[in-house]
């Protein structure tokens, strides 16, 4: 190296351009296909952690739902266990003149059974015509609920009920229902067992699973496509899309999710994705703030419910834009090495050609000049006429 910066300066114009043309052909034979490769790799590497990002939050989804699914399950567990014991069965199947002596009792029965799970919000039995007997609730007893109450209804015609969230007539607290027929030792149905499960549960569910997505937040959309469960108040009892007039004149708004009316919350596009019925999956969407955001979401099955987790784009795309950023980085470095390297090899290659030209300038420089002194002597004999027959 140190010979070749104090090189004479004559060495230098032969040495360079064939340099310059090592290089030319060495460095695009070594660093495009590194570039070629390096692109490819950022791109599949973009795409794997994208799929990975998706199924994250359908992951996060379907955990959120098989929770609600798990609590829904347990609750109707216990709602089945209260319609066999002896006190309900008792009170529901004496004559009604003794049935006043006992109910006192089975409300104290009941306060007892909520105490141990603060979820519950409410419990009340009702006769074999949907009427109520007793309640851990005031202003319940004497209500028909047959009238007003879907699963009331389904209850008494002897099926075990999961209610969609519903607002209490007389607490005006949402929560979800379990009802079941309560039998006698004959199975004839004498009576409904009647628990509510308090909306709140929904909600901390949400807000627990919130916490695993970066800035992102969890719903709940119950069949008809309301948003029961929101982190934003504002969002609650809209419908993601707009729902037809048929629709919404199904729906007792008022008795159900207790708003006068339903208005749209401007989701069109997840509602679209929701109705293509699959189990879970992931879809790009414009939020009503007008950025763009990733869904993941799953159905729930215990009911016909979906769980929603929402994530604004550029987080969810910042894993894979710090990957692409990472994997140039090392691209950039990769080629600089390459390319110094290939300098490295090009110069050690021609440094033998270097040396036969250094070592062929002098002899030529000292031949050139004898050559031309014998030419020049017989020239010099000879008279003018005779000097190219001399030669």
């Amino acid at each position: 190296m140190l010979k070749s910066v104090f090189a004479p300066a004559w060495v230098r114009p032969i040495r360079l351009p064939l340099l310059g043309k090592m290089l030319i052909l060495l460095l695009p034979l070594v660093v495009v296909p590194l570039i070629i490769v390096g692109a490819l790799s950022i791109r599949r590497g973009v795409e794997a952690v994208g799929q990975t990002a998706e199924q994250d939050l359908q992951r996060i989804a379907s955990t959120a739902g098989a929770r609600l699914d798990q609590i829904f399950t347990q609750t109707q567990r216990l709602q089945a266990i209260l319609a066999r014991s002896e006190t309900l069965v008792k009170v529901c199947s004496a004559p009604p003149d003794q049935r006043k002596v006992l109910l006192p009792g089975v409300e104290q029965w009941l306060q007892s059974e909520l105490a141990c799970d603060p979820d519950l919000a409410l419990a009340y039995l009702a006769d074999e015509k949907g009427v109520c007997l007793v309640s851990t609730s005031p202003n319940m007893v004497g209500r028909d609920f047959s009238a007003t109450r879907d699963y009331m209804r389904r209850a008494l015609g002897g099926k075990d009920v999961i209610s969609d969230l519903a607002m209490g007539v007389t607490t005006r607290e949402p929560g979800i229902y379990f009802a079941g027929p309560v039998r006698d030792s004959a199975s004839n149905q004498v009576g409904v067992i009647v628990i509510k499960l308090k909306g709140a549960v929904i909600d901390r569910v949400c807000l627990d699973v919130s916490r695993e997505a970066e800035l992102g937040f969890a719903m709940v959309v119950d069949a008809n496509r309301i948003i029961i469960s929101h982190p934003d108040p504002r969002q609650l009892y809209r419908s993601l899309g707009t729902l037809s007039a048929e629709v919404l004149k199904s729906i007792d708004s008022k008795l159900q999710y207790g708003v006068e009316r339903i208005e749209s919350a401007g989701e069109d596009d997840l509602a679209s994705a929701l109705r293509q019925r699959s189990r879970r999956g992931c879809l790009m969407i414009a939020g009503t703030n007008g950025l763009q955001q990733v869904a993941g979401y799953a159905r729930m099955t215990q009911r016909p419910w979906t769980v929603a987790v929402v994530q604004p784009r550029s987080q969810f795309d910042r894993p894979m834009n710090d990957l692409a950023a990472t994997q140039k980085w090392w691209i950039a470095i990769m080629g600089l090495v390459a390319a110094l390297s290939a300098g490295w090899i090009t110069y050690r290659l021609l440094r033998p050609i270097r040396s036969l030209r250094a070592a062929g300038r002098p002899a030529s420089r000292f031949a050139a000049p004898s050559a031309a002194r014998r030419l020049a002597a017989p020239a010099a004999r000879c008279s003018p006429a005779e000097v190219p027959r001399c030669r």
